[in-house]
């Protein structure tokens, strides 16, 4: 699937809608990019996450006759790879978790606490699910000139600010 960026706000358009239906269930645990991670360009990480998932058309406007070109950037999924992969493993780990913390609870103080631990555990095994598919590159390869400019051959690895950001939310 390769998504047509149209502008900027379309970008923001559709991460807010991915936004709001993820955050619409509680408790819950995602792993991802936070809207407040960005590059030093101020770039967004979740918009280049969401660029390199999915694929996108750049279309560069030209004051030559009035047209402009247009740039394919193929997409180079790890997110859904990372979940495809890990899913079951994920809802195991909770599942074990919880009913381990409450077999363990003696206390009320305890019992509460206990699922948010669970949950951040997941969460945890979740970003690191997605940095090793990040770090493991993807069946895409860059173009050459992209491999010249950044010296490495790793799709999705450059500046390292991509696999940094990848964060933990957990909602209760």
């Amino acid at each position: 699937m390769v998504l047509v960026f149209e502008n900027k706000r379309h970008i923001n358009n559709i991460l807010q809608g991915l936004a709001r239906g993820a955050a619409s269930a509680r408790p819950s645990v995602s792993a991802g990019f936070l809207p407040g991670a960005r590059y030093r360009t101020a770039t967004s990480v979740a918009t280049v996450a969401a660029v390199q998932e999915f694929g996108a058309v750049i279309h560069h406007a030209s004051h030559r006759q009035g047209r402009g070109s247009a740039q394919l950037l193929p997409p180079r999924p790890f997110m859904r790879p990372a979940v495809q992969q890990n899913a079951r493993h994920w809802a195991e780990q909770m599942r074990t978790g919880l009913r381990s913390s409450v077999r363990s609870a003696r206390d009320v103080a305890r019992a509460v606490y206990a699922p948010q631990q669970v949950l951040e555990q997941t969460g945890q095994a979740m970003a690191e699910s997605i940095r090793q598919r990040i770090a493991a590159g993807t069946v895409q390869p860059d173009a050459p000139a992209t491999i010249a400019q950044k010296h490495s051959a790793t799709p999705l690895v450059n500046t390292g600010t991509l696999l940094s950001a990848v964060a933990v939310q957990v909602q209760l």
